[in-house]
């Protein structure tokens, strides 16, 4: 898929929805994956509240593990997703299905998701749209 066909597809699957970017931890994961949970349902449930389960769509990484919770937790309410992620990950197993994943080309192996002009598909799916871009790392006790 070329640069111009990855842009029209994001817009497709975008269209005019309120759109949530996660960034975090992927393979890593939580040292406390109930903390993280709770913090995405929280998240999942005021934008609900807000606009309303039909109207949102939940973007990140595509992987199951770590911020990838979040598709799950989605997909349980009834909230569209969609994953970016690095044809890296082509033969791993993802939390999106075909419809919901693009897979960006990435020659260096980086598994960076980038446009021909080095910006990231994880912000750009946000611009000129209504979102948030959460990055959740690890809240870590005194």
């Amino acid at each position: 898929m070329n640069y111009t066909e990855i842009e029209n597809k994001l817009s497709s699957i975008a269209g005019d929805k309120y759109i949530l970017v996660f960034s975090g931890f992927s393979g890593l994961g939580y040292e406390n994956p109930a903390q993280l949970e709770e913090k995405l349902e929280n998240i999942l449930d005021d934008t609900i509240r807000d606009y309303g389960r039909a109207n949102i769509l939940v973007v990140a990484g595509a992987t199951e593990e770590g911020i990838g919770t979040v598709y799950r937790l989605a997909k349980a309410k009834g909230i569209a997703i969609l994953g970016i992620v690095s044809e890296e990950a082509e033969e791993m197993p993802l939390a999106t299905n075909e419809q919901e994943t693009v897979l960006i080309p990435d020659p260096g192996k980086t598994w960076k998701v980038l446009d021909e002009n080095g910006h990231s598909y994880m912000v750009n799916i946000l611009q000129d749209r209504r979102g948030v871009f959460y990055a959740l790392g690890e809240e870590k006790s005194p």
